[in-house]
């Protein structure tokens, strides 16, 4: 695992904490300090130097953050957690390879690496130095099983994903994005078929399979026509229905008709022929 020679110091003002090391002067490289502080790279901490007394301090600002050793001991370390830490370093490489830095000076550390409060993303230490070499797939492997080694009532998933990654890193053509990708693929695909078997099924349209003895081009013919006559007899039948109803409309006009007649020949005076124009209407529709 890639750790530092340096002893790191914890240091706390009135409003901020950060973590304080101190190189030799020869080890520093001036180029990466100036990266370090110049430019806003979101994948690593914040990092300031000072120089004192002939010799260069960094001081990288974790003020609101949370450490992994402290997610770890607070129970509050998940597979969706790993998988953000692992992301988090593998986009923290993209990051620095456009600022000409390199991953090698990246310190996996338990107690310096950070989560943010919402624990979505992870950052990390970068210590500028003379020389480095490039993180290799071994010391990936040795953080990993560091943390499955002290984590304290695991969870399932961890175990899962941790496993999982660290087999792929062991391949011949191996690299972390891949161990990434296969990780969370089978760890979290296990943990969705769980969740769907609590959910109340819903109701699907399962379309009737024939057996290969009914799918007889001349059975299929008569089961046509026979849905066929079906459909028909059906719009005949609401058809019959509609007819019916308008035969009762006319009989109940022919009723009303012969009372109307009636009514006007014994006493015309009180006929009025606008009490009728709607039965008249409705009797030409009917015709």
């Amino acid at each position: 695992m890639r750790s530092l020679d340096k002893e790191i110091v914890r240091k706390r003002n009135m409003s901020e904490s950060y973590r304080v090391i101190t190189p030799d002067i020869a080890s520093v490289k001036v180029f990466e300090v100036g990266m370090m502080t110049e430019c806003n790279i979101r994948s690593l901490l914040k990092m300031d130097a000072m120089v004192l007394s002939g010799g260069v301090s960094y001081n990288y600002k974790i003020s609101g953050l949370l450490s992994l050793d402290n997610v770890r001991k607070s129970g509050k370390l998940t597979g969706e957690v790993v998988n953000t830490l692992f992301k988090s370093l593998y986009n923290c490489f993209d990051e620095i390879a456009d600022y000409m830095l390199t991953p090698g000076n990246i310190l996996l550390m338990q107690s310096e690496v950070f989560f943010t409060d919402d624990l979505r993303k992870a950052l990390f230490m970068y210590v500028p130095k003379e020389e480095a070499e490039p993180m290799s797939n071994e010391e990936i492997i040795d953080f990993a099983e560091e943390i499955l080694n002290t984590a304290e009532n695991i969870d399932r998933e961890v175990i899962m994903y941790m496993y999982t990654l660290i087999c792929e890193l062991k391949e011949e053509n191996g690299t972390l994005k891949t161990a990434i990708e296969k990780a969370a693929r089978i760890t979290f695909s296990e943990e969705a078929k769980e969740v769907k078997k609590e959910k109340p099924m819903k109701s699907v349209r399962v379309e009737k399979v024939l057996p290969e003895e009914e799918k007889d081009p001349s059975l299929e013919e008569i089961r046509k026509a026979d849905e066929k006559a079906k459909k028909k007899a059906k719009r005949q039948k609401k058809k019959n229905e509609v007819i019916s109803e308008r035969k009762k409309k006319l009989l109940e006009y022919m009723d009303f008709s012969f009372t109307k007649h009636d009514k006007f020949n014994e006493k015309k005076e009180d006929f009025n022929e606008e009490d009728y124009e709607e039965k008249d209407s409705e009797l030409v529709y009917l015709a």
